[in-house]
């Protein structure tokens, strides 16, 4: 019996591939900023969250917490 293939797709990512990624982090940390301060400016900043701020971007939290490990962090960042 011959041996069955379970991926059928390479796993590794081309050049341009991993260039375009490098890129949308860059617009993804200034779109957190932007998205932050206009939540901060409609809400409070006691009512921003991780959690609404990456549900309002359409993003996952957890990207919101690579670039700003802390809420502090993210309002630094903001107000400077």
């Amino acid at each position: 019996m011959p041996p069955r293939t379970i991926w059928s797709r390479s796993c590794t990512k081309t050049a341009s591939e991993r260039d375009r990624r490098r890129i949308g982090h860059k617009h993804d940390k200034q779109e957190i900023l932007e998205g932050a301060l206009a939540a901060a400016l409609e809400e409070g900043l006691s009512r921003l969250s991780f959690g609404r701020l990456a549900k309002r971007l359409g993003i996952h939290d957890r990207i919101v917490v690579y670039y700003f490990p802390t809420k502090h962090e993210l309002v630094s960042a903001v107000l400077t």
